[in-house]
């Protein structure tokens, strides 16, 4: 991918708290900073619960009614926290769009695809039907689909589970969106497809920002040129793949990459003990302590911030960090 140095999404301090009329609101996602630019692909990984597809479901203006975000999120300078309702549904699908975790439930099932990319092309575009069907065999085309002329007239149960990925994957680029948001867009697939479609996210998206939610570090290694680990509702450790990967400091971050399955046959594949802390019993201190090795005192009474790591390259958020 090639980057444009302007950070096209910048997301600051955004928080999602539930219960946002209550005394003691609980906050899901805490403090997430981050940026993205053209070109770039961003991947937020983090076990279930951590906060990721909040984070995204909040840039998209989806959140559930007893969430609220906080914060600041601005896309090329417009401010997508706060913005009504129908601002967001003219950005939806034109400068924003998202890959959907489930393609089968993401897709009307009494629909035809072509039916599904014709209203999306129709809605942004001043178009007809006959010009608005043939950018959807175009795109079905271009998302490596064959027999595109055929296929626009099938519905999502007569394809496969790869193709139906790929239809989201067409849904998302139909009007060159911006910022592209994909929520574990390959869980359910087999191995060969998921290739297969990271592959195509990636040669896709060349002029577009993505930002990937996975659970999969193997997959945000492929894919993204920046990681930003979550733990508990926020980023304990970002930087680019190849150094948080490579040198990875945060102990959830070490874990993560331990319990993560590799061709070593030899290494045994290590759990990480405990669970998750849930966000309305949340421990003072480092959420992570608990389940940490290297949990100190201060650990489980103060919280770290999320600074610069000594040669600027990363961000960590931990007391007593691996060297």
């Amino acid at each position: 991918m090639t980057t444009d140095d302007r950070p096209l999404l910048s997301v600051d301090d955004l928080t999602v708290v539930h219960g946002a009329d209550r005394p003691e609101p609980v906050e899901l996602v805490r403090g997430v900073s981050l940026t993205a630019r053209r070109g770039e692909a961003i991947g937020i990984v983090g076990e279930s619960g951590s906060g990721k597809s909040l984070t995204v479901l909040s840039l998209i203006g989806l959140l559930a009614p007893a969430l609220q975000a906080r914060g600041s999120a601005k896309l090329d300078g417009l401010e997508l926290i706060g913005c009504p309702e129908k601002q967001f549904s003219d950005l939806r699908g034109e400068r924003v769009s998202m890959v959907f975790q489930d393609p089968m439930t993401g897709l009307n099932p009494v629909r035809k695809i072509g039916s599904l990319l014709g209203e999306a092309v129709r809605r942004h575009q001043r178009v007809n039907r006959r010009e608005a069907r043939q950018q959807a065999i175009d795109m079905l085309a271009r998302v490596g689909i064959p027999s595109p002329g055929e296929r626009v007239d099938a519905y999502p149960h007569e394809l496969s589970g790869g193709q139906r990925q790929r239809v989201m994957i067409a849904l998302a680029l139909l009007n060159d969106p911006d910022l592209i948001l994909a929520d574990e867009p390959t869980t359910a697939l087999d191995t060969t497809i998921q290739a297969q479609i990271m592959s195509l996210l990636r040669e896709q998206t060349h002029d577009a920002a993505l930002i990937l939610i996975t659970h999969d570090l193997g997959v945000a290694a492929e894919l993204c040129d920046r990681i930003s680990v979550m733990y508990a509702g926020k980023i304990v450790e970002e930087g680019p793949t190849r150094e948080v990967l490579d040198g990875a400091r945060h102990p959830y971050t070490v874990a993560l990459l331990a319990a993560a399955p590799n061709f070593d046959r030899s290494r045994t594949l290590a759990a990480i003990p405990g669970t998750p802390p849930s966000p309305f019993a949340r421990p003072a201190g480092c959420a992570f302590a608990p389940r940490c090795p290297n949990a100190m005192d201060r650990c489980l009474t103060d919280e770290p911030p999320l600074v610069d790591s000594a040669d600027g390259g990363t961000r960590l958020a931990c007391w007593n960090p691996h060297e």
